[in-house]
């Protein structure tokens, strides 16, 4: 991607040239089979988002990081990058429509 800024405190935030920007790092994702369908999420988000779905495995021996898989509560395969650092953001990755999920 561009390392288009996501805060508001950079200089440049919110400009024409950052909203063209944005708008293309967008659509790039949007093509993207497994960009489409991620998500930063906040530790609250994430615990809700978690609740009630079937963690498979995790991977914890990164350093700053954990790997989350399984499905969630609609049966969905999914990935989540979980942050060590308490209040980051977590990377989350959710398939199309898995061989798994509920109709």
């Amino acid at each position: 991607m561009s390392g288009t800024q996501i805060s508001p405190d950079g200089d440049d935030f919110m400009t024409p040239e950052w909203m063209q920007q944005r708008a293309h790092d967008l659509a790039v994702m949007n093509a993207h089979g497994l960009m489409r369908n991620s998500a930063m999420l906040d530790d609250a988000t994430l615990a809700e988002w978690l609740d009630g779905a079937h963690i498979q495995g995790s991977a914890d021996y990164f350093d700053g990081f954990a790997v989350l898989f399984g499905f969630d509560r609609h049966g969905q395969d999914f990935v989540v990058i979980k942050s060590d650092d308490e209040g980051g953001l977590h990377f989350a990755l959710i398939a199309e429509r898995s061989h798994h999920a509920k109709a």
